[in-house]
């Protein structure tokens, strides 16, 4: 079983499989991702019934499944994902609505994300950093977004960035996205 997210379209599944075959498997069942974890779930939870949404939040997707379970029996009442939706983007939501901002407080760099480039050039370093705060938010209620890597302010200074970020400072920014 190979899992896809929900809105792959038939080029993307058709893709997926050759994959599969190249990789030599014999026979190929693509399941999507979400029912793959209700499935997984429910593999576990043998007395669980009713009726509930599955969500996943990955790194570049969305994918949800209304998935019922009704005297042991399973059925996908429906599935969607969007591909252009997913952790990325709040892990740049972390970025932009926390870091920046904190950046634009405490030291210069009005000049460095008023460019475009160098703008974009630092969110992609600080985005690692967002994904691994992110990931710890997960199960504490506050977490320290700490950059061992250089950055340099607009003065050529070398800053240390740490931040504690809390979880309703988190759930404030990811809300217009969730």
């Amino acid at each position: 079983v190979i899992t896809v997210p929900a809105d792959f379209d038939q080029t993307q599944i058709d893709a997926t499989k050759r994959a599969g075959e190249m990789s030599g498997f014999g026979y190929i069942e693509l399941l999507q991702e979400p029912i793959a974890a209700s499935i997984a779930y429910l593999n576990e939870k043998k007395d669980l019934e009713g009726t509930w949404l599955v969500f996943d939040f990955g790194g570049g997707t969305f994918d949800a499944a209304l998935v019922s379970r009704k005297e042991g029996i399973m059925e996908v009442v429906d599935a969607k994902g969007d591909n252009n939706l997913g952790g990325k983007n709040i892990d740049e939501a972390i970025v932009d609505d926390i870091i920046f901002p904190y950046l634009l407080e405490k030291y210069e760099f009005s000049k460095t994300l008023a460019d475009d480039v160098k703008r974009n050039n630092l969110r992609v370093l600080l985005k690692y950093y967002a994904e691994e705060c992110k990931k710890e938010l997960t199960e504490k209620e506050e977490a320290s977004f700490y950059v061992d890597d250089p950055i340099i302010d607009d003065n050529g200074d070398s800053i240390d960035l740490e931040i504690d970020i809390t979880r309703p400072e988190f759930n404030k920014v990811i809300s217009k996205i969730v």
